[in-house]
């Protein structure tokens, strides 16, 4: 294997975001109680392109071929806006800035904004495409370009003739195949268990897309943690689990069960998603006494998980799929005795992160978006429910997406489970 070939964990997200049309998004999001140092900033700009943002991704010339990556300085210039808004309108403007196009084949794979504030603050916003970078890849990318440390890709420039490219994946494909059925078998194993489940089925009728954080203070978060017996994260999956019990995303017996995003990005490590899945189940009625058996059972998960995630047992069938069977795939309903709440928590961010144009912002976190691939039209997802958080020495700030109609309130929702502490 080359070093420009995608990893298998990045030819999933790469094909999946291909047969839907539909861009999954990092938002990193700075606010600034002052004016934002433009010149700071440039340099920033300028400096992502030396590391895990300066790359795009080739297509194969077959369309059962693997996709390749192609070094990019491109760097998109940055959209200020002309007009200052008040401090309230900041999450429109990223809803907006969610929307401006993203491309990681053609580019720009990431852009980034400036909106003044009518009370003399800044709002910086970063969108990545998430086949580029997850979020600790974005976290990594933002903390080298702040610190001026450039990366090296270890990618060519452009692409590989057709008739070359067409070759080499060509013998890939020949060699990847015996792979390919194995994930075939076991992808119909799975798809067979998942039509078979019993227990009564709860409806989750879907509504628009919402999105709402709230703001910790990380002391007393962690205070409580400590008296509970617990850890942050610990508490902070009660959250997630009560979130999805008030929205009614659970399992019959009320039990949340919590879609673990685990990271393991290693040092040196090029993939654009170094992401391994876990499961844990929680029940969002435990009282305290909860908390150090939920820290039990997480423990025993993170600790029995293996290095490979889903996309690398089903990577070598997926390019092999037409578009429209993986779209059909990717976008089936959920189990409706089994919905799963994604969770993602990047952690602790380092100060390079809090400081893009060279100083400390006043608040730093990060979100989760979605919009849709420049010229297609993204299907609407199924029901879907998502909580993640980023962390500063001050504040932690937790964050839920979701399309579930029961949410119409859903940044009470979310201040009332982050609220309830241990």
């Amino acid at each position: 294997m080359t070093a420009d070939l995608l990893a298998l964990v990045d030819q999933g997200a790469a094909s999946a975001t291909r047969a839907t049309g539909r861009n999954s998004l990092i938002q990193v999001v700075w606010t600034y109680d002052r004016g934002v140092d433009l010149s700071g900033l440039e340099r920033f700009r300028t400096a992502l392109t030396t590391g895990l943002l300066g790359r795009r991704i080739a297509y194969s010339p077959l369309p059962f071929g693997r996709d390749r990556w192609v070094a990019t300085t491109a760097a998109p210039r940055i959209a200020v806006e002309a007009a200052a808004r008040p401090r309230e309108a900041i999450d429109a403007w990223l809803d907006e800035r969610a929307a401006a196009p993203i491309d990681p084949w053609s580019g720009p794979g990431w852009h980034l904004a400036v909106l003044p504030l009518t009370d003399g603050g800044s709002a910086v916003t970063l969108v990545v495409s998430h086949v580029l970078a997850d979020g600790v890849g974005t976290a990594t990318a933002v903390a080298e370009a702040a610190l001026g440390t450039a990366r090296g890709l270890p990618y060519p420039r452009e692409a590989a003739a057709p008739l070359t490219a067409a070759r080499r994946d060509a013998a890939l494909a020949a060699r990847e195949l015996p792979a390919a059925v194995r994930a075939a078998a076991t992808a119909t194993r799975l798809a067979r268990g998942r039509l078979e489940h019993d227990g009564p089925a709860r409806e989750h009728p879907v509504g628009p897309d919402r999105w709402a954080v709230a703001h910790v203070d990380r002391a007393g978060l962690a205070a409580r943690a400590a008296a509970l017996g617990g850890t942050e994260s610990t508490l902070l999956f009660r959250a997630a689990a009560r979130i999805a019990a008030e929205l009614g995303w659970v399992r019959p017996d009320g039990q949340a069960v919590l879609g673990l995003s685990v990271n393991r990005r290693g040092e040196g490590d090029l993939r654009g998603n170094a992401i391994v899945d876990a499961e844990v189940v929680v029940d969002p009625a435990a009282g305290p006494d909860g908390v150090v058996a939920l820290r039990a059972d997480v423990k025993g998960v993170l600790g029995a998980l293996p290095d490979a995630g889903r996309y690398d047992a089903f990577g070598p069938l997926l390019p092999l799929l037409p578009r429209r069977t993986l779209a059909a795939l990717v976008d089936a309903a959920p189990d409706p005795t089994r919905p799963v709440t994604t969770c993602a928590g990047v952690g602790a961010l380092p100060p390079p992160v809090r400081a893009p144009d060279g100083s400390a912002a006043d608040r730093t976190w990060f979100r989760l978006a979605w919009s849709a691939l420049p010229g297609r039209a993204a299907a609407d997802r199924p029901a879907h429910l998502y909580v993640g958080w980023t962390g500063t020495d001050e504040e932690t700030t937790v964050f839920a997406a979701t399309n579930l109609a029961a949410a119409a309130d859903l940044r009470g929702v979310v201040a009332r489970a982050v609220a309830h502490g241990g």
